[in-house]
């Protein structure tokens, strides 16, 4: 079954079959009804209000429905859902707040220029992503090695511990993404669908 998780624990199991899309749905919903929120006619104030008192309130419902259903994101059940979507109101609550109703915007131009491109730029990095664990080759030694491997031995795995050499290898990656993004911005290159 291809169709499958590839880490299945046992043939043709897929932890976000059938019983996780309702929950999604619902995840798509809290987006929606947020949505219509924010185009609605209220004040900044009170729709940073109503977004943080919801965003509590479904953080607690999460937390009492663990108690029944725990928290699973690989099954996307709906205490995760309810209890995310729960911590998404609040953040965005305060970034709304923050950005919208108060001006301070500034520190934020770098999300604005990954947020431009978002799609493009996590297509990229995930075709990128792919293309360093499909490029290899042999060595002399006989032994294969991806190009990720090689990049993570020759330049990072000499900086630091293997854990530190692994976030500096992440962060390089998010850096190399945003500087694409950041090319597009420059240039008002806005890929959308």
């Amino acid at each position: 079954m291809a169709h499958t998780w590839a880490y299945a624990p046992t043939q043709g199991f897929d932890p976000e079959g059938s019983l996780s899309t309702i929950p999604a749905i619902a995840t798509t919903l809290i987006g929606v009804l947020t949505g219509r929120l924010l185009r609605s006619a209220r004040s900044g104030a009170e729709k940073t209000v109503w977004m943080f008192v919801t965003g509590n309130t479904l953080l607690l419902l999460g937390i009492i429905l663990d108690m029944w259903l725990p928290i699973n994101k690989n099954m996307w059940t709906s205490s995760y859902v309810v209890f995310m979507g729960g911590w998404s109101l609040i953040c965005l609550a305060m970034f709304y707040w923050l950005i919208d109703v108060k001006g301070y915007a500034r520190w934020s131009k770098p999300f604005v220029i990954l947020g431009m491109n978002a799609i493009a730029l996590y297509v990229l990095a995930e075709l990128l992503w792919s293309m360093l664990w499909v490029v290899s080759w042999t060595q002399t030694d006989g032994t294969t090695i991806a190009l990720h491997d090689f990049i993570f031995n020759t330049i990072f795995a000499s900086l630091a511990s293997p854990i530190n050499a692994s976030l500096f290898f992440a962060l390089s990656y998010v850096f190399l993404i945003f500087a694409v993004g950041w090319i597009l911005y420059r240039r008002q290159w806005f890929i959308r669908i």
